[in-house]
Formats: structure tokens, sequence, C-alpha cells
């Protein structure tokens, strides 16, 4: 794997492909996009592409876990790997799907995954917006180089939008920097990414009024991935925590 992403894919250009999901209990197809070129710009299309699956633990757990019947929510769907996975586990019995993603160019491409599996995802619901403490409007902050990083917070995940500069600005005063090359190389590729970042505002709303009452009442799992909005998806589910089903597990 180390060697196909470190040698072959930035050796090819620019590509994309369709793929099986190994783990899908039936026949699930992904459309895996930019591979290829001297940016691992989607690693989620990598390691989909050369090894079929993409968050091994999770996924097992979720195979697991899931039954015909039940509802998922996805906050943070992304392109759709979690839910095609959990459309083929839980939609042939009455199950359904919620995908909640807010980015406008991410939720594109989920709705070519969806319309790749239509038959399979009848069940599944796409849903645009941040799931959030409370309805309104919210920047989202997008990575140029890596169209599937974006986030709600400021200086969040690996990126280097504009608040974490902030940090490494009192770091250069007090002259650490100028002593350590490590943490000026970082500093400097701290530069480099923050002006990777391009914003949108999206609309946002509380996972408690965006679920219909009969995904409120099914809902067995819900999985929270927002590149650091997690609080602010769980302040938003306040209800759901407290009257939803006995069964209900949530993964963040």
């Amino acid at each position: 794997l180390r060697f196909c992403r470190g040698r072959i894919l930035p050796s090819l250009p620019p590509f994309s492909a369709t793929v099986w999901l190994k783990e899908a209990p039936e026949p699930v197809q992904l459309h895996c996009f930019q591979l290829g070129g001297v940016h691992h710009a989607d690693v989620l299309s990598e390691w989909v592409l050369l090894t079929g699956t993409w968050q091994p633990a999770l996924t097992k757990w979720l195979r697991r876990t899931l039954r015909p019947g039940d509802t998922y929510v996805d906050v943070g769907a992304n392109t759709g790997y979690f839910v095609l996975l959990a459309a083929a586990l839980v939609g042939n019995s009455g199950g359904g799907v919620v995908a909640i993603e807010a980015c406008p160019r991410t939720y594109e491409r989920l709705q070519v995954n969806l319309a790749l599996n239509a038959r399979l995802t009848r069940c599944v619901r796409p849903v645009q917006v941040a799931a959030a403490e409370a309805p309104g409007s919210t920047t989202l902050y997008q990575h140029r180089r890596d169209p599937l990083y974006n986030t709600t917070i400021a200086g969040a995940g690996a990126g280097g939008v504009a608040a974490s500069t902030d940090v490494w600005a009192v770091l250069q005063a007090s002259g650490a920097v100028a002593r350590d090359t490590m943490a000026a190389a970082a500093v400097a590729r701290l530069s480099e990414d923050s002006a990777c970042w391009q914003t949108c505002n999206v609309a946002k709303g509380a996972l408690d009024e965006l679920l219909t009452p009969l995904e409120f009442e099914r809902a067995r799992v819900v999985k929270v991935d927002v590149e650091g909005g997690e609080w602010a998806v769980i302040r938003g589910m306040a209800r759901l925590l407290e009257h939803g089903s006995v069964d209900l597990e949530i993964v963040v």
C-alpha cells in the first residue's frame, strides 16, 4: 500500500475510477475521485481503490452493529462510503439512512455515488446542511487541494485555517521558533496551508430537528465526523440523547 501510494499513484496523470466495496454484503459501487498526480488529494479514494475498504475498524463495527430495519445517521457523510455500506445493511427490510453533508462540492460527489447505486439507495435521504447546535448559517472552510477536507471550525484538524496561525504568532514572538528548525519548518508549512483555504456560507441545523419523527424513533447508530465541529453537533442532538432508542449508539 505504501509503495502504491508513494510511487505508483503519484507517477500517473490525474484520473478517477469506479470500484466495488469489499465489505458490503451486496454489490455496492463507489466512484473514486482525483487519483494520481503529485498531491495525495483524496486519501479515501486511494484507500478504496487499493484495498476496497475505508477505516477498516469502523467498517467492521458497523457490519456487526447494524441490522435490517435500523436507521443509520451519518453526520459528515462525505462522498458516501459509510452511507452506501449502511444502506446495504439496513435497507432491504424497511431501514433507512440519513446522509448529512454540508460542503456543496462534496455533496455533489455524494449524489454521484447515490446515483451509481440507485436500486440500493431508495432508503437514503441526503441532506445538504451542517449539523450544529441551532438553525441558521455558518462559514465552511474548504481546502483548495483536498476537496474532501472541509470544516466549520477555524484551526481544526490538519489544516491551518486562519485562527491556528495565532498560536504560531505567539511562538514566533517568544523566539522559540528561531531556535528550533523543526518549529520553523512547521510555521512555513502552516503559512503555505493557510493560503489553501476558501470559504462559503452553508445552512446549519440541529440534528434533533433535521430528523423526521420516524428517523428519530428508529435511529440505531449516529456517526459524527465533522473535522472539529463535533461538540456543536452533540449540543444539537440533546433531545435525541435523552429520548432516542435505548439501543442508540453514537460514534464520534
